[in-house]
């Protein structure tokens, strides 16, 4: 007997390449018709959602997004179980780039042995293990790539869609609309009576109560960093597709307007750095369908908020975000312990110190039974690069940037199109230098479903060829 032959290499690509179908493929992705497509909306969107969409458990929180990931998960890997692991590689060709992050998932069990915690160790680890492996599964899956690229595009258009309604109900219309209270999530907005989404109370400026919008989000800098990196992935799709108007251009403005309603100085600095590599980029790079479209995504967004200036709260509004990111007031708030940046400066510092305590192999979770009925596994650092530090020393901080860096290098190994990588390396530069040093939780699943979207879509287009 002849052996089995292995599947093809394309010309140009590295070694992961597409396998032919085996007739394996799971029931969810051989649905015909807006199903998957559904599905994938249904779990970029419902992922984000810490809060009205999710179930608390014993002091956990789950939220709907992750029901919704382990049931595409069970599909996907129920026929693999009966294949052994070499024969993964022909059947899941893009799995194997989860390899890279086995070593940080080692390095972080070794360190859970020396946490004063074990519990909630050993329970951020299998959180960390699900939502990661998760999206990875759902995301590398070598089924049909429409479903998952028009799945990240409404879900996140679906996000902030939810942020413009509670803006608009906030600044435009606030006779319509009113801000009640929940004492388990802190204040939410009534549009009409229907709740759309959670706001976060920012103080009163020029007598109007103002309030930061977030839709479903734990808070407006989660909301903020998650739309910051998605925004050039959303270019990018319009970039390649040869879209109209209404996708290529209106709708990463659309995206962009949103990031910056939350307010979150995360979405601003965010925005500004992924944008900013994009132009140098593109000039560098001579890509001037690129530095056009991309020309247009900022006069329109600049449109939309001259449109939304035409309301006189919704320019009070404005003099807040504009306050917050002055530079001069921003040094003066550092050193208030008091303030946002001064107790995240606090909160780094000690993060250092206990990182230094541990330095190799880290401390496992602080132990959180202060943290226990508020926040179930609480918080070890503001900084997700700390938190990962100090949770797992030197060895499990090196992992973990190996994972991020060495996870999309191999999917962009032998990429032709410069628009596109130039796309995803400015919404990865922006997440880990700018996202990752102001949000916490380095688990966070919609964080990972749109990391491992833009490893996706570097291989498609690697695979697809430059046109």
């Amino acid at each position: 007997m002849s052996p089995r032959p292995k599947p093809p290499r394309l010309r140009g690509t590295s070694k992961i390449a597409p396998a032919p179908s085996t007739g394996t493929s799971p029931v969810l992705l051989d649905i015909k018709g807006p199903g998957p497509t559904l599905f994938f909306t249904f779990l970029f969107f419902l992922c984000s959602a810490d809060m009205f969409f999710a179930a608390r458990i014993h002091d956990l929180n789950f939220r709907y997004g992750q029901f919704l990931l382990l049931l595409g998960a069970l599909l996907i890997l129920a026929p693999l179980t009966r294949a052994t692991f070499t024969k993964w590689k022909g059947t899941e060709p893009y799995l194997p780039l989860f390899r890279n992050w086995l070593p940080f998932f080692l390095f972080y069990i070794l360190s859970d042995t020396f946490s004063g915690d074990l519990t909630h160790s050993y329970l951020k680890w299998g959180w960390a293990l699900f939502n990661i492996g998760g999206a990875a599964i759902l995301c590398l899956h070598r089924g049909p790539w429409a479903p998952v690229r028009n799945g990240l595009f409404f879900g996140i258009l679906a996000i902030a869609g939810f942020i413009w309604i509670e803006f608009i109900g906030l600044y435009w219309l606030p006779g319509l609309s009113s801000v009640q209270m929940s004492p388990a999530s802190g204040p939410f907005l009534c549009f009409l009576g229907l709740p759309l989404g959670f706001v976060q109370d920012a103080g009163r400026l020029d007598g109007i109560q103002l309030f930061r919008p977030h839709a479903f989000f734990y808070e407006p800098s989660y909301a903020g960093c998650a739309l910051s990196f998605a925004f050039p992935l959303c270019l990018a799709l319009g970039l390649k597709e040869g879209s109209g108007p209404g996708r290529s251009i209106l709708t990463p403005a659309f995206i962009l307007v949103a990031a910056w309603m939350t307010s979150s100085r995360s979405a601003i600095f965010g925005t500004l750095f992924s944008l900013i590599l994009i132009f140098l980029g593109s000039l560098l790079l001579r890509q001037k369908a690129l530095l056009k479209r991309t020309t247009q995504v900022v006069l329109v967004t600049l449109l939309l908020f001259g449109l939304l200036a035409l309301s006189a709260r919704a320019r009070t509004y404005a003099d807040f975000f504009i306050g917050i990111t002055e530079p001069q007031k921003m040094a003066t708030r550092v050193v208030n312990p008091s303030s946002s940046e001064g107790w995240r400066m606090a909160n780094i510092l000690h993060s250092l110190k206990v990182w230094k305590e541990h330095p190799l192999l880290g401390m496992g979770v602080p132990p959180l039974e202060s943290d226990r009925g508020l926040h179930g596994l609480g918080q070890t650092s503001e900084s997700m690069w700390l938190e990962v530090g100090v949770e797992t020393g030197l060895l499990g901080f090196l992992a973990y940037a190996f994972g991020l860096l060495k996870t999309m290098a191999d999917a962009a190994k032998g990429m032709k199109d410069r628009s596109i990588l130039l796309l995803v390396g400015a919404a990865l530069a922006a997440f880990t230098i700018i996202s990752m040093n102001l949000t916490s939780t380095f688990p966070r699943l919609d964080y990972w479903i749109i990391y491992f979207f833009a490893v996706r879509l570097l291989l498609e287009v690697k695979k697809e060829g430059t046109p």
